[in-house]
């Protein structure tokens, strides 16, 4: 590359960097202006009302219909108009060093939206103050998500018992939304702990690779799928631990039983199990690899499931299986579990048929035979109708 096309980069850069911080203090302009029309109104209204009022006869307040007059001058919704005036005069009044950055450039309107939405959780002045005297620094190197994240960091950190709090009250709030859609299709939304969130995305995730290559579909076709085959019970998990568990609890109880029926002592018992464990060999017990052999028995409670966190975002990148030995230390290199999970993990999935009823909804006047219209007739509206239930 030439000292000219470096040049010619260089200034492209600028111009870029300068067109965005002219449309940022564009938009600084345009919010106080608009709060300014605002306030303008509200005083004239207040002036003009008439100090008495006719019973019954409730006037608007003053500034009620502002949005509205701003929202046709702005071209956007009312509510949007109230959420700029609002965050304004927050930012204006509660971050001063935000709004002088918004009105230089520094910081864009989507980056006073983020910071005051955060800004709003915060109930101690000191905390305020930190985000005002902090933000605009991280604002300059960090994407709209990193900014977000930091930001959030920052409030948990100041106000870690705020934080357990809003938490609470949050996880009290939960709630899963069915909406109905165009193209015959649906949306489910479920509000949740970010921990269960988290653990859902890496069991579809983690499903939906497993069924392998030769499988048509995406992989977000495979995850909506499981998605709707799992919450409807057509597909469910088969985990023999459980049963495999019980298994070996009833043999040990029937061993137990039987050395007391023969009179034999429970030192006698321990001394005959250390020498059985004595005499197993040690090739048994068999390292587990990165392959999709299958893991001894005795290898079950070895494996931790570990987080990958991104230092920078705090994001929730994936989980890694990492063994550990007795004392809790991590041996050898993580691995994907994708590609190897230890017997306890390795859930196998059961399609179930499925059902479907059909509810036939029919008159009574049409089955008592009182009109012309016969009980196995599908006719207009008004008559029979058949609806179905389920899926």
């Amino acid at each position: 590359m030439t000292g000219e096309e470096q040049d010619d980069q260089a200034t492209g850069r600028d111009a870029v960097a300068d067109a965005r911080r002219e449309v940022a203090r564009a938009q600084a302009r345009l919010a106080e202006l608009a709060v300014r029309y605002a306030d303008a109104r509200i005083g004239e209204e207040t002036t003009a009302a008439p100090k008495s009022e006719m019973p019954g006869f409730k006037r608007p307040k003053p500034g009620e219909f502002v949005p509205d007059e701003l929202s046709v001058i702005l071209r956007d919704q009312p509510y949007q108009v109230r959420c700029l005036l609002a965050r304004t005069r927050r930012v204006a009044a509660g971050l001063p060093a935000v709004w002088e950055a918004f009105e230089r450039g520094d910081v864009d309107a989507d980056q006073v939206r983020v910071i005051d939405r955060v800004a709003r959780r915060v109930t101690e002045a000191a905390t305020l103050a930190a985000i005002d005297d902090q933000v605009i620094d991280a604002a300059q190197s960090k994407t709209p998500k990193q900014f977000q994240v930091w930001l959030l960091r920052l409030v948990v950190q100041l106000e870690p018992l705020a934080f357990e709090e809003r938490h609470r009250r949050a996880l009290a709030d939960r709630r899963v939304t069915v909406v109905q859609g165009v193209d015959g299709m649906g949306y489910v939304t479920g509000e949740i702990s970010a921990a269960d969130a988290a653990a859902i995305d890496a069991m579809l995730a983690a499903a939906a690779r497993s069924l392998g290559a030769d499988d048509p579909r995406t992989e977000q076709q495979r995850r909506a799928d499981l998605f709707a085959d799992l919450l409807l019970g057509r597909l469910v998990f088969d985990d023999n631990t459980t049963d495999d568990d019980d298994s070996d609890e009833t043999a040990s109880n029937q061993t137990a039983s039987n050395q007391t029926d023969s009179g034999e002592t429970d030192s006698e018992s321990e001394a005959d199990s250390a020498d059985i464990a004595a005499a197993e060999p040690a090739g048994d017990k068999t390292e587990p690899t990165g392959d999709n052999s299958e893991p001894a028995e005795a290898d079950l409670v070895k494996w931790l499931e570990v987080e990958i966190i991104d230092p920078d975002t705090g994001e929730l990148l994936g989980t890694q299986l990492q063994r550990v030995d007795a004392d809790g230390q991590p041996i050898g290199e993580p691995v994907d579990p994708v590609i190897h999970q230890p017997l306890a993990h390795r859930p196998k999935l059961i399609r179930r048929p499925r059902t479907i009823r059909i509810g036939v909804v029919v008159p009574l006047s049409s089955l008592l035979g009182a009109t012309d219209t016969r009980p196995n007739w599908l006719t207009g509206p008004g008559s029979s109708r058949v609806r179905f239930f389920g899926s």
